[in-house]
């Protein structure tokens, strides 16, 4: 396990114990920023590490740590997993254009 430590003067501090990844830290750095989770949402695969129930990360090789709060979540994060790995080695970005 790795800490996640994020700082700013105007927060009070406080430990979260929920398990997450690095794909986590867009979502939860927005929250922090009081950006409104619709505007993101269908754009990231994380979510956000201070107001969740699902306390798991999955790895690289589809192995999870933590508790998964239930298979359909455990499935659906191994999903995202999979696709990612999809846009990476197909370089779908490229191919759809962008620059």
């Amino acid at each position: 396990r790795i800490p996640l430590i994020i700082y700013h003067k105007g927060l009070k501090g406080r430990e979260v114990a929920t398990t997450g990844g690095q794909i986590d830290t867009m979502p939860t750095v927005a929250y922090l920023m009081g950006i409104k989770e619709e505007r993101y949402k269908n754009t990231v695969f994380g979510r956000n590490l201070l107001n969740t129930n699902k306390d798991f990360a999955v790895i690289n090789n589809k192995q999870y740590l933590g508790e998964a709060a239930s298979n359909v979540d455990l499935q659906n994060q191994i999903n995202g997993i999979d696709l990612a790995d999809m846009i990476i080695r197909k370089n779908y970005f490229k191919e759809a254009g962008y620059k």
